[in-house]
């Protein structure tokens, strides 16, 4: 039988107006924007059930309306990534590019300031944490009873939320954000897993796409481990570079005159915290966590 991945209801559920007020956020408030919860269906195939509430943010357009271009929803991906401020992305976009529409940041279900917020274990990404390379018996163990709890802990903190945060729900939010704007359709800016998360609404609502900009695609066809390895790929080119600018700058950074020497050197370090954590917290993966940037962005 077919999937559905609309759920029944879905399509029929109509929300209230966002009711829009000053942000908490003080770089939200500075760049102009309003914030709001959108009332939304824990399972959307039961629309008339239980309600949770979706933090919405917007910056409205600065052109004329003759000339706006209706709504940007943007998501960083993650996914869990919050997207409340995100609304302040017009302002970078080139030559006023972003300035015609109405940019609308929003924190995921679960996530940030949506209601309620979803916390698991706030203590799992504390360090030092088992070596994330799995090079002995003894650590590919560690990673799985550390993972395994992590799954149980969110277990018993989501209750019925664990259940309804599939990208298809986040999809049917976004529905519900465009529903609740009074937009026919929407404009889209996603990183990341945003790019599925944008490909996933383009698949159940093509209707309701006017223009999009995925930044960092994700090939849905290899969703989820596949991709992460794709990623690795990509991130190990982006590291050679960083490494290889350090070198250029050598008589800045004296940490090696070649991309090569630069390597060494950073395998090195993480090497002497496999055997001993600095400061008894900062282990090999926090090392990895720290130069985790450069593999995202080339600036």
């Amino acid at each position: 039988a077919a999937r559905v991945l609309v759920a029944p209801g879905a399509a029929e559920y109509s929300p209230p107006p966002i009711v829009w007020g000053q942000c908490a956020s003080t770089s939200l408030q500075q760049a102009g924007a309003q914030c709001g919860l959108l009332t939304v269906p824990l399972d959307y195939a039961k629309p008339h059930g239980t309600k949770i509430k979706i933090a919405v943010s917007r910056i409205m357009h600065k052109t004329s309306s003759a000339n706006a271009q209706g709504v940007m929803l943007v998501n960083p991906g993650g996914p869990g990534g919050s997207g409340l401020e995100l609304a302040r992305l017009g302002a970078f976009v080139p030559s006023h590019g972003g300035d015609p529409y109405d940019w609308i940041g929003f924190d995921p279900r679960g996530v940030g300031s949506s209601q309620p917020s979803l916390s698991c274990d706030g203590s799992y990404f504390g360090g030092p944490r088992p070596y994330y390379v799995p090079e002995t018996a003894a650590l590919r163990q560690a990673w799985w009873d550390k993972t395994r709890h992590y799954a149980r802990d969110c277990d018993a903190a989501a209750g019925a939320l664990l259940g309804h945060m599939k990208t298809t729900d986040l999809v049917n939010d976004m529905e519900s954000i465009r529903k609740a704007l009074g937009a026919d359709q929407i404009n889209y800016y996603g990183f990341s897993y945003g790019t599925y998360l944008g490909q996933v609404y383009a698949t159940l609502y093509p209707e309701r796409v006017r223009r999009m900009v995925l930044d960092g695609n994700v090939d849905p066809t290899r969703v989820w481990y596949d991709s992460n390895l794709d990623q690795d790929y990509a991130f190990d080119r982006n590291i050679k570079i960083y490494f290889g600018w350090i070198a250029k700058y050598d008589k800045i950074y004296h940490l090696g005159s070649t991309e090569q020497a630069v390597e060494k050197l950073f395998y090195a370090e993480q090497a002497k915290l496999v055997a001993k954590p600095a400061a008894g917290v900062i282990g090999p993966d926090e090392l990895t966590d720290i130069f985790l940037q450069p593999g995202y962005y080339v600036f």
